[in-house]
């Protein structure tokens, strides 16, 4: 038996660690799914520069795509523990498709060899930090808690960018971005021996944890991925 200090304090225990091994296994496998369908839609819609054209041609379609992805993520964080788990998973992959459709412009402005690179490196990175937040004896509440402001700080800065034509594109904005991420994807690791702890009794509202929590480190990937990117360049206009 496991035990370690909850979110709020009391201490929380899973009973069956063959059961939190199976539901973090469960977890990562919904991620990965998620992954496999973003890239996946990138790939194609890549290779069919037809559709591209008529997304990415028109304003609307841009703006669309958008909106469709705040809706969704508004929609799931809402609904994920109410909803059936087969709702949640739509909704998931949804967005992940969604996703796929901006990720079909990466070849077009990075080298292959450098998004290949990226998402290795990420996902070394990534790994280590699962490691860290699923062995830690330390409550992570508190980093994850600071790098969750320092998110919101980036995502202000982001629409000041916008406004004004500031460069998104600095070194220094990806490494903070990573520091952020690397805080966030920790403490979303040890967030999930927590819930599934707390709900372990109730399959029901695990199978729904499991998947808002595949959505979570889905998101602290592709965000790592895109940061290190960023970070390495190889824009095929250099």
């Amino acid at each position: 038996m496991e035990t370690y200090e909850g979110k709020n304090g009391p201490e929380l225990s899973i009973n069956n660690e063959n059961s939190l091994r199976k539901q973090l296994t469960k977890t990562f496998g919904w991620m990965f799914l998620g992954l496999a369908v973003t890239f996946g839609v990138a790939f194609y819609l890549y290779n069919t520069p037809e559709m591209m054209y008529s997304i990415f041609s028109s304003r609307f379609g841009v703006i669309a795509i958008v909106i469709a992805q705040f809706a969704i993520v508004i929609a799931f964080s809402s609904l994920v523990f109410k909803v059936r788990p087969a709702v949640a998973l739509a909704l998931f992959m949804g967005y992940a498709a969604i996703t796929g459709v901006t990720f079909s412009v990466l070849p077009i402005i990075y080298n292959v060899a450098t998004i290949a690179q990226a998402f290795a490196m990420a996902a070394v990175y990534f790994a280590c930090l699962m490691v860290i937040g699923l062995t830690t004896k330390k409550d992570l509440t508190k980093i994850g808690s600071i790098a969750m402001a320092g998110l919101f700080a980036m995502i202000i800065y982001s629409f000041i960018s916008m406004l004004f034509g500031w460069s998104r594109d600095s070194f220094v904005y990806s490494f903070i971005g990573l520091i952020v991420f690397a805080g966030l994807t920790a403490w979303d690791a040890q967030k999930m021996k927590t819930i599934y702890a707390r709900y372990q009794n109730d399959s029901e509202m695990v199978n729904r944890a499991s998947i808002y929590m595949a959505l979570e480190l889905y998101l602290d990937f592709i965000n790592i991925f895109l940061f290190i990117l960023r970070i390495l360049g190889g824009s095929k206009n250099d």
